[in-house]
């Protein structure tokens, strides 16, 4: 036998236990029910995370996390709520093996996400308001006397209070909602001035509706007032054993598809 060849060889035999080893060294995913990935969500949020007039899933993170899901060979099972607040919480409670519903990353929510974790970022946002088209807004002092929908316990509603406090914006009442889809019926027949949300709700929005548009694009403020980053991450339920380091894999390699 030629000598390179028997050397390549050799070689070949040393590493294969070696490849093997590390495989059996990756953690195996273990979920709430074996096979299943059930995903705590919202369903108000489109085009993020919302429920069909039939009650399934939809949205761009059902998509990518159903995407995730068949790589490691799981189902998924969503568990769609009609309320957004605390969404963050649920995972760590048990109530299922991740949380995805355009969920901001914050160092409050990471502290209340009790025995979970959140993911890498897999998207970045800014905030920004439907209003009806041909009204003017560029900023909180355009918010004074107005009416103004938020999803309760939303960085919307955080960021519009911060905002109109921190400018000191008279008679703004911040009025809830039960997600978007309500939320643009109200601005479009003027029981409400405008509806607080993100980039792709508001240009979504726009884009459906004629009658309504995309004012002020901004950052979120924190609690100093400084505008910062809005990142999206996905908040996994830490008994899940293999699962976040799996799904930070995945966002790695996927993030740059999300919203295409």
């Amino acid at each position: 036998m030629n000598p390179r060849l028997r050397l390549a060889c050799a070689a070949s035999l040393v590493a294969l236990p070696v490849a093997a080893s590390a495989a059996l060294a990756q953690p195996a995913i273990t979920t709430m029910a074996p096979g299943t990935l059930t995903v705590c969500t919202y369903g108000g949020f489109p085009p993020t995370s919302y429920a069909t007039g039939g009650g399934t899933w939809a949205g761009l993170d059902a998509t990518f996390v159903g995407r995730f899901a068949r790589s490691v060979g799981l189902s998924v099972t969503p568990r769609i709520s009609t309320s957004f607040a605390g969404i963050w919480q649920r995972p760590g409670t048990g109530e299922c093996d991740m949380a995805a519903a355009g969920i901001t990353v914050t160092d409050e929510r990471r502290q209340q996400a009790a025995a979970s974790t959140f993911s890498a970022p897999y998207h970045a946002t800014l905030r920004a308001y439907v209003v009806r088209r041909g009204s003017v807004l560029t900023g909180p002092r355009g918010l004074a006397g107005k009416t103004i929908l938020v999803v309760k316990g939303s960085i919307a509603q955080q960021d519009v209070q911060r905002r109109v406090r921190q400018a000191g914006v008279p008679g703004v009442r911040i009025r809830f909602t039960t997600g978007g889809v309500a939320a643009r019926q109200a601005v479009r027949s003027g029981r409400a001035f405008a509806y607080e949300t993100d980039d792709l709700s508001a240009g979504q929005a726009a884009r459906l509706d004629p009658r309504l548009a995309v004012a002020w694009l901004h950052p979120r403020a924190d609690a100093q007032g400084r505008s910062v980053r809005e990142d999206l991450a996905y908040v996994v339920r830490d008994a899940s054993t293999g699962l976040l380091p799996a799904l930070n894999a995945f966002i790695a390699e996927n993030r740059g598809d999300y919203a295409t």
